[in-house]
């Protein structure tokens, strides 16, 4: 329940890449969109960490936004899942282990650079 489909790329070395790539308007702000990621992978591990569904719930809500839109279905997929999951009750505890998924593609998605690390 809750994993991203398994023929995805991590875990062969290779990154995950936008299906909209390729688009001429889409290829010129996708940059920035990923320059975003490592802030977002930060803010998910300090609300797992402070155990904080409702930033949790932020965050899943604007990462859903912007997946699809900048094509990353599996990103919309897994945080729609996700942010129901909090809104049903669940605790973020609760979710730590899809969450944590959900963070690792994000580190997997081409282009990504860790804070103070070295782009993928």
């Amino acid at each position: 329940m809750g994993t991203f489909p398994s023929n995805e790329p991590v875990g062969q070395g290779r990154p995950y890449r936008s299906t909209l790539a390729d688009h001429p308007t889409v290829s010129e702000v996708l940059p920035l969109f990923v320059a975003r990621l490592a802030n977002y992978v930060q803010q998910l591990r300090g609300a797992l960490a402070e155990q904080n569904a409702d930033e949790l719930k932020r965050l899943l809500h604007q990462l859903k936004g912007a997946g699809k839109s900048y094509g990353f279905g599996p990103i919309t997929d897994q945080c729609s899942m996700l942010e129901q999951m909090l809104v049903d009750g669940l605790a973020a505890q609760q979710v730590q282990p899809q969450v944590q998924a959900l963070i690792d593609y994000l580190e997997h998605v081409d282009g990504y650079v860790p804070p103070g690390g070295v782009r993928r």
